[in-house]
């Protein structure tokens, strides 16, 4: 992935939602220069920085690189049950979820075998 394909798709993201690089700058807590540095290819954000770039755009991270690469997402038509647990999962905080999912993936795996 080169930096310019990046840059550009972050670039074309943020106007898609009529933001100004002043203020995902802000809300990713990085300079205007090195939004603008990221846009133009000049340097390739690290993947905690894209990942905050995600966030303030709106976007899933892979959702970037898919559109930097060139490749379409097809969004399937999700469930009633499915949108309840997405927006249920979107309404918690990290470490919310995370404990969650630990919980969910004990759970999936059974319960422990007795000796």
């Amino acid at each position: 992935m080169r930096n310019m394909e990046i840059g550009k798709t972050l670039e074309r993201m943020r106007a898609e939602r009529n933001l100004r690089a002043a203020e995902v700058a802000a809300l990713i807590g990085m300079s205007r220069s090195y939004v603008s540095r990221c846009e133009s290819g000049e340097i390739t954000p690290s993947l905690e920085a894209l990942e905050k770039f995600a966030v303030a755009i709106g976007v899933k991270l892979c959702e970037i690189v898919a559109r930097a690469e060139g490749v379409a997402i097809v969004i399937r038509e999700e469930t009633r049950e499915q949108a309840a647990t997405r927006h249920l999962m979107e309404s918690l905080d990290a470490q919310q979820r995370y404990k969650l999912e630990a919980i969910a993936e004990i759970l999936s795996d059974g319960p422990p075998e007795s000796s």
